[in-house]
C-alpha cells in the first residue's frame, strides 16, 4: 500500500464502489422494467437491489485485489517460514 492507511483505502475504494453500485441499481430497475411481462414495483426494486450489490461487490473486489493479493502472499511466506522450522526442529542437521 505504500505507507497509506488502510482506513483511508478502505474509504476511498467504497466511495468509488458506490458510485458502480448506484449504476448496477439503475441497471437492475431498467432490466425490471423493460423485460417482456412489466414486472410489479416490488420486483424491479428487489432487481434493483440486486444489480447494486453485485455492482457494489464487483467493485470492491476489483479495487482491493492487490491489498488481498499482498495479504495472501505474506500468509503464504508466514506458513512456509513455520513449516521449515517445524520440519528442522523434527530433523535436526548434524554436520559434526
Amino acid at each position: 500500500m505504500h505507507g497509506e492507511s488502510l482506513n483511508l483505502f478502505i474509504s476511498e475504494s467504497v466511495g468509488v464502489a458506490l458510485k458502480h453500485a448506484t449504476a448496477g441499481t439503475f441497471v437492475g430497475i431498467l432490466g425490471a422494467y423493460f423485460s417482456r411481462n412489466h414486472r410489479s414495483t416490488r420486483s424491479a426494486l428487489a432487481s434493483g437491489a440486486l444489480g447494486g450489490a453485485v455492482g457494489l461487490s464487483a467493485a470492491l473486489t476489483w479495487r482491493t485485489r492487490r491489498l488481498a493479493a499482498g495479504m495472501g502472499r505474506g500468509a503464504l511466506k508466514q506458513m512456509s517460514r513455520v513449516r521449515e522450522e517445524r520440519w528442522l526442529a523434527r530433523h535436526p542437521i548434524d554436520y559434526a
